[in-house]
C-alpha cells in the first residue's frame, strides 16, 4: 500500500483496532482497509493467528456500524 492509498484509509472517519496482544492491527475506513502484522504474529501457530485476526476484524467492523471512530 502506498502513502496516497493509506492516507485514504486514515482519514477522519477511520477506525484502528489493536489485538489485546498487540500483534495484529486492523485499520478501515471509506478509503479502504489494511491488516498489519507486528514480527510478534510470526511466532503465532496458524489457528491462533487466524483466531486473531478474525476477531480484529470484526471488531473493527462492528465499530464502523456502530459509528465509533479513532
Amino acid at each position: 500500500m502506498n502513502n496516497a492509498e493509506f492516507a485514504g484509509i486514515a482519514g477522519s472517519n477511520h477506525t484502528t483496532v489493536v489485538s489485546l496482544d498487540r500483534s495484529v492491527t486492523v485499520l478501515a475506513g471509506p478509503g479502504g482497509s489494511e491488516v498489519r502484522l507486528a514480527p510478534e504474529a510470526m511466532r503465532l501457530d496458524a489457528g491462533t493467528l487466524s483466531r486473531t485476526i478474525t476477531a480484529a476484524v470484526r471488531d473493527v467492523a462492528w465499530s464502523l456500524r456502530s459509528g465509533e471512530t479513532s
